[in-house]
C-alpha cells in the first residue's frame, strides 16, 4: 500500500486513486434507533427497553432522523405534549407508536397544551396505535395536530390505528372566537396561506370520538394543494361539528368512513353550522363508500355532504349512505362562501339517503349538477328539494328512486327529470318522459 493512499485513508477521504480513475466511497449510513418510553418507570431514564424514558419531555429534547421510532409502552399514560423533531426520509419514516401487550398506550395533554401531539413543519412521520386524549376546559384545542408553516415542501404524513377521544375543542362558530371551531379536532392538519404544502397525507383506520369541534379536519390551503391525500375507514362518534373537512387538496380521496352523532358527544355543537363530510377549496374532490348520520341540528347545515366553495373541476359523492340528518341530505354552498365560486360539476351518484329528506342546493345557479341512480327514501318528514331554476340553471335527476309521502319536486327552465321512478303522495314531474311509478296493491 503506498504512502499516498494510507495519507488518504488515515485522513477519512472518501475517495482512492486506484489506476487512474477515482472510486466513491460513501460514508456508513447511521443506523436507525428505537427509542423506548414508559412513564411509569422509575429507574433512571435512558431511552433503552430497559430503562426507558419516563416524560415527554425527554424525548421532545431529542431529534429523530430517518427510520427511527419512538415506542411508549402499552398499557401506560403519558402526561403532557409530544413535539416531532426531525424529518424520516420516503420509504424511512420516523414512526411514533407502541410496544409491548395490552391496552393503547396514552397520551394525556390535560387540558394544558392546544395539541396532545405536534407534528410541526416536519416531513415522514408515521403516528400509530396510540390512545390519544385532551380534556379540559373548551378552547381551540386537539388530540393529533399535523401543522405547516414555513415554505418548505413538506411529505410523507401517516396517522393510522388511533383512539382520538375527550378532546375539550371549541363548539362556537360564531362570536369572537369563531376562528378556534376551524382549527378544534380530533385529527387536524392546519396550514398558512403562505406555508409549504404536503405531498401525502394518510389518516385511515382511526376511532375519533367525543372531540370538541369535529373529527378530522384539513383546515387553511396552504400556497399550494396537499397531494395524494387519503381519508379511510375512520370511525367518527359523537364529535362536536363536523365529521371531514377537506380543505386545500387535490383530488382527495375520502372513503370507508363512518360519521355518527355528529354535534353530541363530551363536548357538544354549540351554535353556527356544520356538515358531515365536505371539501372546500380544493380540486376534484372525491368522496364514497361513507356514512353519515343522525347529525344534530345548526342553524341551516347539518346535512351529510356538502359540496362548499372554492372547488375546481367536479365534486363527486357516489356510494354513500346516509340517515336521519337533520339538515337532510346534501347542501351546494359553492356560492356562500368568502371563497370563489368556481362553478365545479357537483355529481351525485349511486348514494342511498333515508329519511333526511332535503337537498338544499338552490344557491348554486351556475353550477351543473347530475344527480343519478340515487335512491331517495323520505317517509318521515316533507321531502323537501331546491336546486336552481332559471336560464343558468343546469340540474339533471335521471334514473332515481324517490320514495316519499309528502313534498314536492321542483319544475321549472334549467331542471330536468328523466327515466325516475315516484311512489308515494307527490306528483311526479310532467317533465319526466320515462318516469314511473309501481302499482300499489
Amino acid at each position: 500500500m503506498s504512502s499516498r493512499l494510507r495519507r488518504a485513508l488515515q485522513a477519512g477521504l472518501t475517495s482512492i486513486v486506484v489506476a487512474g480513475g477515482a472510486v466513491a466511497v460513501a460514508p456508513a449510513a447511521s443506523a436507525a434507533t428505537a427509542y423506548y418510553v414508559d412513564c411509569s418507570f422509575t429507574g433512571s431514564p435512558l431511552g433503552t427497553q430497559a430503562a426507558p424514558f419516563n416524560a415527554l419531555s425527554q424525548v421532545n429534547a431529542r431529534t429523530f432522523g430517518a427510520g427511527d421510532s419512538v415506542l411508549l409502552k402499552r398499557g401506560t399514560s403519558c402526561t403532557g405534549q409530544f413535539v416531532a423533531s426531525g424529518s424520516g426520509a420516503a420509504g424511512s419514516p420516523i414512526t411514533l407508536g407502541a410496544y409491548g401487550t395490552g391496552a393503547r398506550p396514552v397520551v394525556n395533554g390535560g387540558g394544558a397544551v392546544m395539541d396532545a401531539v405536534l407534528l410541526k413543519d416536519v416531513s415522514h412521520w408515521t403516528v400509530r396505535d396510540l390512545r390519544v386524549t385532551n380534556p379540559g376546559s373548551r378552547a381551540e384545542r386537539t388530540g393529533v395536530r399535523v401543522q405547516t408553516t414555513t415554505a418548505a415542501a413538506k411529505a410523507g404524513i401517516t396517522i393510522t390505528g388511533l383512539e382520538v377521544d375527550n378532546v375539550a375543542g371549541w363548539g362556537d362558530k360564531t362570536g369572537t372566537n369563531a376562528g378556534w371551531f376551524a382549527r378544534s379536532a380530533g385529527i387536524s392538519v392546519l396550514g398558512t396561506p403562505t406555508a409549504g404544502a404536503i405531498a401525502g397525507i394518510s389518516i385511515t383506520d382511526n376511532h375519533v370520538h367525543d372531540t370538541g369541534g369535529g373529527g378530522i379536519k384539513l383546515s387553511i390551503k396552504p400556497a399550494q394543494y396537499h397531494t395524494n391525500v387519503h381519508i379511510a375507514r375512520n370511525q367518527i362518534i359523537s364529535v362536536g361539528g363536523d365529521g371531514i373537512v377537506v380543505h386545500g387538496s387535490d383530488a382527495p380521496l375520502v372513503e370507508h368512513n363512518r360519521a355518527d352523532n355528529l354535534g353530541g358527544g363530551a363536548y357538544p355543537f354549540v351554535a353556527g353550522n356544520f356538515a358531515g363530510m365536505w371539501p372546500i377549496n380544493s380540486r376534484d374532490p372525491v368522496f364514497q363508500f361513507n356514512e353519515v348520520t343522525r347529525s344534530y341540528p345548526s342553524i341551516y347545515d347539518s346535512t351529510a355532504w356538502d359540496c362548499d366553495g372554492g372547488i375546481v373541476g367536479t365534486c363527486t359523492y357516489q356510494y354513500n349512505f346516509s340517515s336521519n340528518n337533520a339538515g337532510g341530505f346534501f347542501l351546494g354552498c359553492q356560492h356562500c362562501t368568502e371563497y370563489p365560486n368556481y362553478k365545479a360539476k357537483q355529481v351525485i351518484r349511486y348514494n342511498v339517503s333515508q329519511d333526511d329528506c332535503r337537498i338544499a342546493a338552490d344557491g348554486d345557479k351556475y353550477s351543473h349538477s347530475v344527480y343519478y341512480n340515487n335512491t331517495f327514501y323520505c317517509m318521515a318528514r316533507p321531502f323537501d328539494v331546491k336546486v336552481p331554476i332559471g336560464a343558468t340553471a343546469t340540474s339533471l335527476f335521471a334514473n332515481n328512486i324517490f320514495v316519499s309521502q309528502h313534498g314536492s319536486l321542483p319544475v321549472g327552465t334549467g331542471v330536468g327529470y328523466r327515466s325516475n321512478l315516484y311512489w308515494g303522495g307527490f306528483t311526479a314531474p310532467s317533465g319526466d318522459p320515462g318516469r314511473w311509478r309501481p302499482i300499489r296493491s
